[in-house]
């Protein structure tokens, strides 16, 4: 790690406050979009409530937990191609209206489709801020990014479990509606006021523009 000016590796409060904006931003935007991210808790219990079995309920969650998967690996791609920010803003837009759509779909077959949609959507995201994370970083600051992003994640997890439950007890819809909007401040608040940070292999460019590395991604 790198060390300070006497020789001593520097505290993680002091990583903490060296930490650029983006880290800040994009960790209190996932602790918003995970407040909010109420359809794999809430979506058994919902079909249960419109008299599926539990078989189908678990068929449309298996249909989520495959689309977190493939999301992931898209998402990967999107962050070398289209940008860290933009992939960000796209998996929650998407996330957004496909989420909205819900309280909508009454065919099973069409809700099943829906919600592997929202899965593999909604997990977009998540390489391209692990990326946005340790792009142009130390390992001391990185493991200082990465600690305040999981403590957003898991926080906003604490609050959406009992928000979610309370808008549950009035409405399932609300439930879903609150979602798309939890999803849509996120995409706001990226495109707003997050920037990529310059890259490794874009700074090696800079120094060496006749003999530039191979090109790294994700």
């Amino acid at each position: 790690a790198t060390q300070t000016a006497d020789g001593r590796e520097p505290r993680f409060r002091d990583s903490l406050r060296q930490l650029p904006p983006r880290v800040w931003i994009v960790s209190v935007g996932s602790l918003v979009n995970r407040t909010g991210n109420f359809l794999p808790v809430f979506i058994v219990l919902y079909l249960v409530s419109k008299h599926h079995s539990a078989g189908i309920a678990g068929l449309v969650l298996g249909a989520s937990g495959l689309g977190n998967v493939l999301g992931n690996a898209i998402g990967g791609l999107l962050a070398d191609r289209i940008g860290r920010r933009w992939t960000i803003a796209l998996s929650a837009f998407v996330t957004s209206g496909l989420t909205a759509c819900v309280p909508l779909v009454v065919n099973l077959v069409a809700l099943v489709g829906l919600v592997g949609l929202i899965g593999t959507a909604s997990q977009i995201y998540r390489p391209a801020a692990a990326a946005l994370l340790v792009d142009g970083m130390d390992p001391q600051r990185r493991l200082a990014a990465f600690g305040l992003f999981r403590l957003g994640m898991n926080v906003g997890a604490a609050v959406g479990g009992v928000l979610g439950g309370l808008l549950a007890a009035r409405s399932f819809s609300w439930l879903f509606y609150g979602n798309a909007i939890a999803s849509l401040a996120f995409g706001v608040i990226t495109v707003l006021l997050v920037r990529d940070a310059p890259r490794r292999e874009d700074q090696a460019k800079q120094r060496e523009p006749e003999d530039p590395p191979a090109k790294t991604g994700y």
